[in-house]
């Protein structure tokens, strides 16, 4: 599991290019993720975000 900074909170990755992807991605949607953080909290229906390309 990953924070919003990109850092490993539970568990790891069997590899370094796997971290930097998951990095990436979470880089390229961060308001997604702030946004949907916010109705998760609400408990409202998250949207789907687009996979790293």
């Amino acid at each position: 599991m990953f924070d919003l900074s990109g850092n490993v909170t539970r568990g790891e990755l069997a590899s370094r290019t796997a971290t930097k992807l998951v990095r990436e991605w979470i880089d390229l949607h961060l308001e997604e993720l702030r946004e949907d953080w916010k109705l998760a909290q609400a408990g409202d229906e998250l949207p789907k975000i687009a996979p790293l390309e």
